[in-house]
């Protein structure tokens, strides 16, 4: 079992944490924004590519997922997204939280935002 200090030395990504919004507008239907719900350091660690493709309609299709590990809030759900401060590369959050180390920490499921 690892320790939270462990979690303090994995955790090397800024990330802006970010909900969808909706547009309310009659033309606006699925369209809106992206607001900003916090920064966080997060430990990201991308799946292996054995699991991380699937076929669809004979093309090979990478979707990317990953896992990642923050400090332990509950306000963090599938349907938002990270975007990594260093790079701008978004990931969907498509599955957690999981809380890990006794409420230490949660763990999210991602993959690739692709607009």
């Amino acid at each position: 079992m690892r320790r939270p200090a462990d979690f303090a030395s994995r955790a090397h990504t800024l990330v802006r944490i970010e909900r969808h919004v909706p547009d309310t507008a009659l033309k606006g239907a699925g369209k809106g924004t992206w607001s900003t719900v916090d920064d966080e350091w997060v430990a990201i660690e991308d799946a292996r590519p054995s699991r991380a493709d699937r076929l669809a309609d004979g093309f090979e299709i990478s979707r990317r997922p990953a896992k990642v590990e923050m400090r332990y809030r509950m306000d963090v759900l599938p349907g938002m997204r990270l975007v990594e401060a260093d790079t701008g590369r978004a990931r969907k959050i498509i599955a957690g939280p999981a809380e890990l180390e006794r409420g230490q920490t949660v763990e999210f499921m991602v993959e690739d935002w692709i607009a």
